[in-house]
């Protein structure tokens, strides 16, 4: 813990506020630039020197320093860039629309600053560079990147409650969102660091340590340590000091590192390995791995109890996972995350896998001193993993994910997998590979005295979680009663069918289906409606109940829903019959309200069919019906649609007798007709394939190229064009 606390400290200190190299450390021999417009007794003379000499910044021309004028984000954080050293950011490529230029002062500034959370964009992928920040976002900045933190609706108080407590308000008068000025950004840096950091400068041992810790932070594949004249071997040591931060399982994601130099020479750079190369996925890892030793520290805290023998704190520590920890069924449904084969699920989310509960057990045993290594072999016949432990000098097999029940049992705990020997665990364990061997039999009491023995106790241990899980499920099914499924709002055909999914770690086939029979007693005693049976599929082992009652339920509401819909259907029909009965115009518009656009479709199709009549009127001859939407129905006479399209068809003609290359027609005051139907309905006849009048005929004296609706002053016209290809 206090070797973390450590580096955690150069990390914040260091990296992010002094600087990885001495590139701006104060040089005794320069002078200063003196400015006319700085005086001696300002309250920040000295701070603006400070940050002269160390680089931070310079004048603004003509022996100017400008301390009145606002400073935008573009200088602000450049600046704070300046002052750790100025680091490449981890992508080259910017994500504002508004820093494209890769050569300006601020390129790389902007880009590191967003990577380090320091400051984000204003939206719509701008960074706004122009911008002038007001006190307490220059605050902001500065706490952020001194590792606090400074988010949320109160961002602005905490910011600067921040500012006061550091002691960079004191000598200045300001209001949080007035502009600050140059002078008071240079004077709250210079109390922030001068007295700690850049001028201070770092040793050769300091300084490298920090170069390295902030290259891990960063993925850099070669970092440079030229600057701090340190032994090549001195360098590695030094890595692996950092590497191996204790209590975490490789923070830093380094998989290996090297120095090119040889031992006794000056190393130049170290070479690094990551786990992963994506800046995003190794900050997820590294939050992932402090959760992980917060949960550890805690656990040890809570079980593992002064005086305790490792005998004891190992057993302590199984049961504390095994109750704690539910094997991760989504491994079956396809949407089990990551973090299931890790310590992280086991200690954090309290759902893994194998892998997760033996890394777990492994984090838990180390932390408290106990040898205990991971071990990957096969279980059932699939791959498997769990742990061997050292306990009075021998080594011991513990597996304890086979130790909890599946599905999880709450408050059950069982020792079948605990500190058992080679022999033990190769009857159902094999092809494991351990750099101890475990021969000890010690806690081997409960050894059968036959395989055939110890198969059938295991079986029948099986076989009584299966029909544990069973039971357990139909207790927690919802809606059971006729009652409740009646009155349950979304009830879907998914919800027919239940699954209960078996590990293949601890259960296979045989098992399950020598079950089957007793599950199926079960399942059907609950409810006669309901039907069990047994699946595998792409290595995925479960028990489906097929409720009958739910089918039944679903099957009452869409027989009642469809009777519901045939009389409004009815409904409709006799409503839209009266309108035909009373309607006197040629087009008419009606309106059937109460009910679905589907209702008045379906209502509209029926009475549409061919040959269906009513009192004297036909389908097609008296009437025609079309539904548009929200119960809207036009009602028109066939046969004056007809003329109307005739109508339409003759001036087409006329244009084409004529040798015309564009017709306009007009809709006519008939719009409720449908737009344009009549128009397009039209140009459709007059178009189509061996159509002829006179002497012409479509596809060979003329064609129409294109029809469309075009807006015009006067009102909406449907334009035809025509080409002629003999011409």
């Amino acid at each position: 813990m206090k070797k973390c606390g450590r580096l955690i400290s150069i990390l914040l200190v260091i990296v992010m506020l002094a600087g990885i190299a001495p590139a701006y450390a104060a040089d005794s021999s320069s002078t200063v630039t003196e400015f006319s417009d700085v005086p001696s007794t300002a309250y920040y003379a000295e701070a603006v020197k400070w940050a002269v000499e160390n680089g931070i910044t310079s004048g603004t021309g003509e022996n100017k320093f400008s301390p009145a004028n606002t400073v935008t984000r573009a200088e602000a954080v450049t600046f704070l860039w300046r002052v750790a050293g100025e680091p490449n950011p981890a992508s080259a490529a910017s994500p504002f629309v508004d820093v494209t230029d890769s050569n300006a002062y601020y390129y790389k500034a902007v880009l590191w600053a967003a990577e380090q959370g320091i400051a984000s964009g204003v939206g719509g992928d701008m960074f706004n560079l122009n911008g002038t920040l007001p006190y307490d976002q220059i605050f902001a900045f500065l706490c952020r990147a001194a590792g606090g933190t400074s988010s949320g609706s109160n961002w602005s108080e905490a910011a600067v409650s921040w500012a006061e407590e550091k002691g960079l308000t004191d000598g200045l008068s300001f209001t949080a969102k007035a502009d600050c000025p140059r002078a008071d950004v240079v004077y709250c840096l210079w109390k922030q660091l001068a007295n700690e950091s850049v001028s201070a400068g770092l040793s050769d041992l300091e300084g490298a340590r920090a170069a390295i810790i902030n290259g891990f932070l960063q993925l850099e594949a070669s970092i440079d340590v030229s600057a701090y004249r340190i032994e090549a071997s001195e360098l590695e040591a030094l890595a692996a000091e950092i590497v191996n931060v204790e209590g975490y399982d490789n923070y830093y994601g380094v998989t290996k590192f090297w120095c090119a130099e040889q031992p006794g020479t000056t190393a130049k750079a170290l070479q690094v390995w990551y786990q992963y190369y994506n800046l995003e996925v190794a900050e997820q890892h590294r939050a992932e791995s402090t959760k992980v030793k917060e949960a550890v520290d805690r656990i040890i805290s809570e079980v593992v109890e002064p005086g305790m023998s490792d005998y004891e704190t190992a057993k302590a520590l199984h049961d504390y996972l095994v109750l704690n920890c539910a094997y991760d069924m989504r491994l079956y449904s396809g949407n089990m995350p990551d973090t299931a084969y890790t310590a992280y699920g086991a200690l954090v989310d309290g759902t893994a896998v194998c892998a997760g509960y033996a890394k777990a057990y492994q984090a838990l045993l180390e932390a408290c001193g106990i040898e205990c290594e991971y071990v990957s072999g096969y279980g059932n016949g699939g791959r498997h993993g769990w742990n061997i432990v050292q306990i009075g000098g021998e080594w011991y097999h513990v597996d304890t994910t086979w130790d909890d029940p599946i599905p999880d049992r709450e408050g059950y705990v069982r020792y079948n997998y605990f500190l058992k020997s080679d022999a033990v665990m190769g009857r159902d364990h094999s092809g494991w590979n351990s750099s101890h061997a475990c021969t000890s039999t010690k806690y081997d009491e409960n050894l059968a005295d036959s395989i055939e023995q110890v198969e059938q106790v295991q079986q029948e241990e099986a076989k009584q979680e299966i029909l544990a899980a069973c039971r357990e499920t139909l207790t927690n099914l919802p809606y059971t009663s006729e009652a409740e499924l009646q009155a349950a709002e979304d009830l879907s055909y998914d919800d027919m069918y239940v699954y209960i999914y078996f590990s293949g770690e601890q259960f296979d086939a045989v098992v399950l289906q020598s079950t089957l029979d007793e599950a199926k007693a079960i399942v059907s005693a609950a409810n006669s409606d309901f039907e069990l049976m047994l699946l595998s599929s792409q290595g995925k082992l479960c028990y489906r109940i097929f409720r009958g009652d739910v089918k039944q339920e679903l099957d009452r509401r869409q027989a009642n829903q469809q009777a519901e819909q045939d009389a409004n259907v009815r409904e409709i029909e006799e409503l839209l019959k009266e309108a035909i009965r009373n309607n006197t115009d040629q087009t008419y518009n009606f309106y059937v309200t109460g009910y679905t656009d589907q209702e008045v479709k379906k209502a509209c199709r029926n009475l549409s069919a061919d040959g269906y009549s009513f009192d004297g009127f036909t389908a097609g001859e008296d009437y025609r019906l079309t539904a548009q939407y929200n119960g809207w129905v036009i009602i028109n006479d066939p046969n004056w649609l007809e003329e109307e399209i005739l109508r339409k068809v003759e001036i087409i003609q006329d244009a084409i007798r004529s040798g015309q290359t564009e017709v306009r027609l007009l809709p006519g005051s008939y719009e409720n007709v449908g737009d344009f139907y009549c128009v397009i309905e039209a140009a459709d006849r007059v178009k189509a394939d061996g159509y002829s009048f006179d002497s012409y005929t479509a596809g060979v004296d003329y064609t129409i190229s294109r029809a469309y609706i075009l807006a015009d002053s006067d009102g909406d016209v449907y334009v035809v064009q025509i080409e002629y290809p003999n011409n």
